[in-house]
C-alpha cells in the first residue's frame, strides 16, 4: 500500500474510533430547572388576567434523588415588568388523581382557579407544575414529598429561563396535596435552589399526618363515608408508593380486590374510582400495613418536615373540612412550632375544603404581600 493510502486507512480508523466514543459517551446529567420543550398557549388556555402563558416540560429531581421530568405551566401578567422582574408565584395543586389525562395542563383546570386570577391580576406571574407523572413518564407518585416539592422549585427556575422578566424572589404557596407540595417547596428551597430569592410558604388545607393514619390501615377499617374520597386517595398513596418503592411488595399486604383498585388508579381522576364506590376500606388490605419497613417508608415517602424551617410558613384551614380533617393541620402546627419554625395557623369557622379559599383571602393576601410585596 503507497503511503497516502496508509494515511487514508488511518485517517478513516481514527475518525471511525471517534465516532464509536461519542455514540457511547455518558450523554450530560439533565439540569434541574433547565427546559426539554415548552409551546405557548392561547385563548381558553390561558388564566383570566394572563398576558401570556406556556405549557413546559422541564427536568427536575425525583423522589429517589435521580433526574426525572415534568410538565407545567407558565403565566406573565398584563403590563410592563416591574425593575428586576415579576415576582413570581409556585401554585401547586390539589388532587387531581395520578393518570396523564388528570393533569392540570391537560385539564384546564388552572384556568378556573380563582387565587391565580387574583395573583396575576395583582403583578404576580404564575408558575405551576403538574408533578413528575402526570403528563411525564411513570405513574405519578402520589403524595411524594420529595419529587413534589422539587416539582414546584424547579419550574420556578424553567419559567425564569423561558422568560427573563421573571424575578428570582418567590412564594411557595398550594392547597391539599398542593398544600403538602408547597410545604415541601419551602422547606428545601434553600438548600435545594440557593440562586434563588425564597421568601416564604402559604399553605391552604394540607395533607399533613396523613401516614399515621395509613399505617393503621388494616382488614378491620370499615368505610369512612364521612371523609369525602378517603378510600380513593389511599389507593393513590398505595400507588404510589409501589412505583417509589417495590422492594416494599405493597401488593402482599392486599386483597385480590385492593391489588385490583391499586392497579386501576390511574383510571379515575380526583376522588372517583367507581370500583371503590360503598366498599368499606378494609375490604382493600389482607393484612395490616404494620410492617416496620412500610412504616418507616411511609414517613420517608409523606411526613412534612417539622425542622430546619429558615423562612415564614402560614397554613389555612376550614373548620369543616371532612377531606383533611381540621386536627391534622393542628399537629402540624404544633410540631412546626417544636421545631422552631416561624409558623401559623388560621382557622375558619364553617367553612370546607375548597370554601377555605375564598373565605381566607384577606389574611392569605396579608400574608403574601408581606412576604414579597407585588408591583401593583
Amino acid at each position: 500500500m503507497h503511503l497516502g493510502g496508509m494515511m487514508s486507512v488511518i485517517v478513516s480508523s481514527l475518525i471511525a474510533v471517534g465516532a464509536c466514543a461519542h455514540a457511547h459517551a455518558t450523554p450530560p446529567a439533565a439540569v434541574p430547572g433547565s427546559i426539554v420543550s415548552s409551546s405557548a398557549l392561547s385563548g381558553d388556555g390561558l388564566i383570566d388576567g394572563a398576558a401570556e402563558g406556556y405549557l413546559l416540560t422541564y427536568n427536575t429531581t425525583g423522589q429517589d434523588g435521580r433526574p426525572a421530568l415534568s410538565t407545567g405551566q407558565v403565566f406573565l401578567p398584563r403590563g410592563n415588568a416591574p425593575a428586576g422582574g415579576w415576582p413570581v408565584v409556585s401554585w401547586s395543586h390539589g388532587t387531581t388523581g395520578v393518570g396523564d389525562q388528570c393533569a392540570p395542563s391537560v385539564t384546564g383546570s388552572l384556568t378556573t382557579t380563582q387565587p391565580l386570577v387574583d395573583y396575576l391580576r395583582r403583578g404576580y406571574a404564575v408558575v405551576a407544575t403538574d408533578y413528575i407523572g402526570l403528563g411525564s413518564p411513570g405513574i405519578h407518585q402520589y403524595l411524594a414529598g420529595r419529587a413534589e416539592g422539587h416539582a414546584a422549585i424547579d419550574i420556578v427556575r424553567a419559567g425564569r429561563s423561558l422568560l427573563p422578566d421573571l424575578s428570582p424572589s418567590w412564594v411557595s404557596i398550594g392547597h391539599s396535596q398542593g398544600g403538602q407540595a408547597a410545604l415541601f417547596a419551602g422547606r428545601m428551597a434553600g438548600e435545594y435552589a440557593p440562586e434563588l430569592d425564597f421568601r416564604g410558604t402559604l399553605s391552604y388545607a394540607p395533607e399533613s399526618n396523613v401516614e399515621n393514619l395509613v399505617i393503621g390501615a388494616g382488614p378491620y377499617v370499615p368505610s369512612l363515608d364521612f371523609l369525602d374520597g378517603a378510600s380513593t386517595y389511599l389507593v393513590y398513596i398505595l400507588a404510589g408508593l409501589n412505583a417509589a418503592r417495590p422492594d416494599l411488595r405493597i401488593p402482599d399486604h392486599l386483597t385480590d380486590f385492593g391489588v385490583r383498585a391499586v392497579a386501576s388508579a390511574e383510571l379515575g381522576c380526583g376522588d372517583d374510582l367507581d370500583m371503590l364506590k360503598g366498599t368499606a376500606m378494609g375490604a382493600l388490605f389482607a393484612e395490616p400495613l404494620l410492617d416496620p419497613a412500610v412504616v418507616a417508608a411511609l414517613q420517608d415517602y409523606m411526613a412534612v418536615p417539622t425542622t430546619g424551617w429558615d423562612r415564614p410558613v402560614m397554613i389555612v384551614h376550614g373548620s369543616d373540612d371532612v377531606t383533611v380533617p381540621l386536627p391534622l393541620s393542628v399537629a402540624l402546627h404544633l410540631q412546626l412550632a417544636a421545631g422552631g419554625a416561624d409558623a401559623q395557623l388560621k382557622v375558619y369557622p364553617g367553612t370546607d375544603h375548597r370554601s377555605v379559599l375564598p373565605a381566607s383571602d384577606g389574611d392569605a393576601t396579608r400574608f403574601l404581600t408581606a412576604l414579597l410585596p407585588p408591583p401593583r
